[in-house]
């Protein structure tokens, strides 16, 4: 006796969830955009988890809540935020985290910096044994010897070769490069050069410090 032949349906490839939409394949992951994510962070209510594609930055005293797991697919600016700045574990930004003049007293645990991390003028005394930073820590002058060496070991350490295994970990995704591209050619800064922003950074930190 034959059997129903059941034509067995088409499997269709895996589409990327839209903006504001739950990933049902990566753990129920939240996919927001920056305008998206920002007002949930400021209220301290962003789900753990989160992925944001796109660069936040806030500043002028405002006070940001991260949740734990959050992933920006960008780079994430902390200007002159209040104390109640709050990081979180298991944090993951693809680009620069720059914190300075935020009176951040620590990194949470299983922090990962794809591209530099920026804690000069903060609180922070010491790096969590588990931070991870592609490229660079830039400290401040009253940093601590540990944190100081840290940052230099780091140095060293991008300053060589790459083995052909750990280029990959550490080379930002191409998204990535396009996200920080574009900004930067939105603020019309692609074209300075290294010395001019470290004078603009100067600047900016001796302005905040006579306020």
């Amino acid at each position: 006796m034959r059997g129903n032949n059941t034509s067995r349906p088409a499997v269709s490839a895996r589409s990327a969830p839209r903006q504001g939409q739950r990933d049902t394949h990566s753990q129920q992951r939240l996919h927001l955009t920056p305008r998206q994510a920002a007002p949930l962070i400021l209220r301290g209510t962003l789900p753990p988890q989160s992925v944001v594609t796109g660069n936040l930055t806030f500043q002028d005293n405002r006070e940001p809540i991260f949740a734990p797991g959050t992933h920006i697919r960008g780079n994430l600016r902390l200007l002159g935020c209040g104390e109640g700045t709050r990081l979180a574990p298991g944090m993951t930004i693809d680009g620069i985290a720059d914190f300075s003049m935020t009176p951040l007293t620590a990194l949470p645990e299983r922090f990962k910096v794809g591209m530099c991390l920026d804690v000069s003028d903060t609180h922070i005394q010491e790096f969590p044994r588990d931070l991870k930073v592609g490229w660079k820590i830039q400290v401040g002058k009253n940093a601590t010897q540990s944190m100081k060496a840290r940052a230099a070991a780091l140095d060293r350490k991008t300053c060589q070769p790459a083995k052909a295994s750990s280029r990959k970990a550490t080379t930002p995704e191409p998204e990535v490069l396009k996200i920080i591209g574009a900004e930067a050619k939105q603020n019309r800064t692609h074209a300075l050069t290294s010395r001019q922003i470290d004078e603009v950074v100067k600047l900016a930190r001796a302005d905040k410090k006579k306020r």
